[in-house]
């Protein structure tokens, strides 16, 4: 990408991830479950360090015309979001609010949102530093994504979760 068309979308990627953050913060002070507000405020948390990467980029395209690998700290994958499903497997049954699963669905959406906008990106990165920061992006905001589904079938179905959990430390998945 052009650098005017990188620094749009940088602008329009620290938009989403600060409204990610804004949705997550309030999503955690009004969970009920302590299971629900340690997974919101986990998503926060990330929503914050992805809004710090790309503040970065952006400031070294302004002052020099091009950013470096070291600027664009990739995060490496996190155990944390696996250790709350951990958590949920020792604690037994959560009560589900309504608002929780609302709060979960929308969130849902804006990590879905989040995932089309980087994937639409990265088809038009040119430069490999690009395409692994989107991809990287990409990743991490599937993750988030993944993080909801699981806590959303934890809390409608928790039979099913515990047999998801099961299986996938049988099959290594």
């Amino acid at each position: 990408m052009k650098n005017e068309e990188l620094m749009a979308m940088l602008q329009t990627a620290l938009q989403m991830e600060e409204k990610g953050y804004g949705f997550y913060e309030e999503a955690a002070k009004n969970a009920s479950s302590e299971e629900v507000k340690k997974l919101f405020s986990k998503l926060r948390d990330e929503e914050i360090v992805h809004a710090e990467r790309i503040k970065k980029i952006f400031a070294q395209i302004q002052s020099q015309g091009t950013w470096s690998e070291d600027v664009s700290s990739f995060m490496k994958p996190d155990k944390a979001l696996d250790r709350i499903f951990k958590e949920l497997k020792k604690g037994g049954k959560v009560e589900k609010t309504a608002s929780e699963l609302q709060a979960i669905d929308v969130a849902s959406g804006l990590e879905e949102k989040s995932i089309a906008f980087y994937e639409e990106h990265l088809r038009k990165a040119e430069s490999a530093l690009e395409k692994r920061f989107l991809e990287a992006m990409v990743s991490e905001e599937r993750s988030h994504f993944q993080a909801l589904r699981t806590m959303k079938l934890f809390l409608e179905d928790p039979s099913a979760f515990y047999e998801e959990l099961e299986k996938s430390h049988v099959d290594g998945g």
